[in-house]
């Protein structure tokens, strides 16, 4: 390795531990760093009732020591299960981080729009294009090549999927409705399976062409197993054709399977919230009855008559009504007459 090299040949056996010395400084410096940076983010998120009470509570020492557990505990078992499996779980953190930052140039746009900032309303509309081309660049692998794995892409395809079904769960008990219909969400979720689910399926089946075109020419050139070159040459073509097909159908079975569950989990949502906007819809009637109507003479309130009040003006204003009359009644003694003949 050149940095190495470099290393022993100007300082001898002193500098390799030195930059050995470095690299670990570094590797600690970011795993301590990104342990820091992803137990806030779920100390937050349990702050807004997305994750358990139980990690948004802080030690003595101010810490959500309950979230950095969670995350050591999520990220522990990684390392075993294999570098190619590593390189899999980073490269989805690509997806991740430009997501993020997506989100984040959204956020600055909107907020710098409401408050009239003009430097960061253009800034944020300058990076959200900007991070989409990104997401662009790695979903299709047309511009990408082949530069993340195909098994990225199932692996961003399964936490989407588990995206939809923890955020019904989410949804499900969201009584104040912080979340809204979060109809873009669900579809650009939907959308983002669907598209993955199409170029993991083109990588698979590239991986499959590409296996067949090798055992044909291992066949040709006679490097193929014994059993392979004792085949006729119909037959053993025909056998690569039904592995192709077989990988097709394979690949349209997996598609509509993910589409349908991704749909499902979509329209369960759907109807969480539609439950929870019909009970939002009864409470406000009740409320409104209770504030607009006397509950003795069952006569309109003055809260009632201020707003019908109110929408009259408008009317008055935008000239869809110019003919109207107002008529107030005084009735003397309506106290006595509540006390003793209304029942």
């Amino acid at each position: 390795m050149p940095a190495f090299y470099a290393a022993h040949y100007y300082l001898g056996d002193t500098g390799v531990y030195i930059l050995m010395a470095s690299l670990l400084a570094l590797v600690f410096s970011s795993l301590f760093g990104m342990l820091r940076a992803v137990s806030y983010l779920c100390y937050s998120m349990a702050q807004d009732d997305i994750l358990p009470e139980r990690f948004k509570e802080l030690n003595d020492m101010q810490i959500p020591a309950q979230a950095i557990l969670l995350v050591v505990l999520v990220s522990l078992p990684i390392p075993f299960i294999g570098r190619p499996a590593i390189g899999w779980i980073v490269d989805t953190t690509t997806f991740g981080a430009t997501i993020l930052y997506g989100f984040a140039a959204m956020a600055v746009y909107k907020l710098a729009k409401q408050e009239g900032n003009k430097k960061y309303t253009i800034l944020g509309g300058i990076l959200l294009p900007i991070t989409i081309a990104f997401l662009v660049f790695l979903i299709l692998p047309m511009f990408s090549g082949n530069v993340l794995a195909p098994e990225t892409y199932a692996l961003m395809i399964a936490w989407s999927i588990i995206g939809l079904i923890y955020f019904n769960h989410i949804i499900r008990k969201d009584h104040t409705r912080k979340f809204g219909k979060a109809i873009l969400v669900w579809v650009s979720l939907l959308a983002f399976v669907v598209i993955l689910s199409l170029t993991w399926s083109q990588r698979m089946n590239e991986a499959r062409e590409n296996a067949v075109i090798k055992d044909i020419f291992s066949y040709v050139d006679g490097t193929a197993d014994s059993k392979t070159l004792a085949m006729s040459r119909e037959e053993f073509l025909a056998i690569q054709q039904e592995r192709l097909r077989n990988a097709d159908q394979l690949s349209v079975v997996m598609i509509a399977g993910l589409f349908a569950l991704s749909l499902a989990v979509m329209i369960a949502n759907y109807y969480s919230v539609r439950k929870w906007e019909k009970k939002a819809a009864e409470e406000r009637d009740r409320a409104e009855a209770i504030a607009f109507i006397d509950p003795l003479t069952k006569v309109k309130s003055k809260a009632a008559f201020a707003l019908n009040e109110k929408d009259y003006d408008s009317l008055i204003a935008e000239g869809t009504i110019t003919d109207f009359a107002v008529v107030v009644c005084d009735v003397n003694g309506l106290k006595k007459i509540n006390d003793h003949l209304l029942c």
